[in-house]
């Protein structure tokens, strides 16, 4: 008995060394018919098979402080571009140097630099002056031009500026039509500075009661109006007998086309001496404009009413037949 008693402690201390090993190691316990076990052994749950193994959580590295290193290079960096943008702006700061100037000889142009010289040269102006002193030559080798000879077959820049200042004068001052030497193709009067003033005057007057009268009453001032304007109102006024007076400006423009500005202007000046109605020449359509108050050029108007400016009236017809005489 004591035999094997002993031998049944020997082979239940070998079978719990197996036990033990087969846990430490974690295999799967066999199924019923030698298979492993769908739960794998080892302790594991119902839950834990049906998810799947768990996946490792990746660790997260910890966040490294940034180095003094980087620091320091991105402020050498920044201060570098600083530099650089100071010596360009002290470099734009600098005194720029200009080309070469060049007088041109011919248009007494100076140009700076190459490309100034080049466009100059290539312009219509040098080529004009070019042609001019050619001109000037030739006409000083012919004996046409002393002063021109005089200079060495150039033109006299004396003689030059003259002319432009002559041309520069008669561009400049407006055309006169006052005195005997003045011209106007359709008046039959000298206009001077007394008649230019008196008409100025009456009509300023005339045009002044009119305005009075329309603030009072625009109806009625309409009925009795002492002035009328425009070629269509005064040759209208002149033909219905209305008219006590007509004056003209001198410097309408010349329009020969059949029912032009000259076939309406004659009309007028024939109509007014068919029935004793005074034409006066005078002023220009700017002044006549003014007077009026319009803000456009008056060729012609037509006194219908003179009540309270006789005196102006009177000198104006005066002066007016005058300068007929004189004519």
């Amino acid at each position: 008995h004591s035999s094997s008693a002993a031998a049944a402690a020997a082979d239940a201390k070998e079978k719990e060394v197996d036990a033990g090993a087969a846990v430490a190691t974690k295999q799967p316990t066999p199924g019923p018919w030698g298979a492993p076990s769908p739960w794998g052994g080892g302790g594991r749950a119902f839950k834990d098979v049906l998810l799947g193994p768990k996946e490792e959580e990746e660790e997260t590295p910890p966040l490294l402080p940034v180095s003094l290193e980087a620091e320091d290079t991105h402020d050498i960096d920044a201060d570098a571009q600083d530099k650089k943008a100071a010596a360009k702006k002290a470099a734009n700061k600098g005194p720029k140097v200009k080309g070469v100037v060049r007088t041109c000889e011919a248009c007494g142009v100076a140009c700076s630099g190459p490309d100034a010289w080049e466009a100059h040269v290539a312009g219509k102006k040098h080529a004009g002056a070019e042609r001019r002193a050619a001109a000037a030559a030739a006409a000083a080798a012919a004996g046409d031009d002393p002063d021109a000879t005089a200079t060495g077959g150039g033109a006299s820049p004396s003689a030059s500026k003259k002319d432009s200042a002559a041309k520069k004068a008669k561009k400049q001052a407006p055309p006169t039509y006052m005195g005997a030497d003045a011209t106007v193709r359709y008046a039959s009067q000298v206009i001077s500075p007394e008649l230019n003033s008196a008409v100025l005057e009456c009509i300023g007057e005339l045009k002044r009661f009119q305005d009075r009268a329309y603030a009072k009453d625009p109806m009625k001032a309409k009925m009795r109006r002492r002035l009328v304007f425009g070629l269509r109102e005064v040759a209208k006024a002149v033909q219905l007998g209305h008219a006590k007076a007509v004056v003209v400006a001198p410097n309408i423009e010349q329009t020969e086309s059949e029912g032009g500005l000259d076939d309406v202007l004659g009309k007028i000046i024939e109509d007014a001496r068919g029935n004793g109605t005074p034409t006066v020449f005078a002023l220009t359509k700017n002044r006549l404009g003014h007077i009026v108050g319009k803000k456009m050029r008056i060729s012609a108007l037509a006194v219908l009413e003179y009540n309270g400016a006789d005196d102006q009236f009177k000198r104006m017809l005066a002066l007016a037949k005058e300068g007929r005489q004189e004519f």
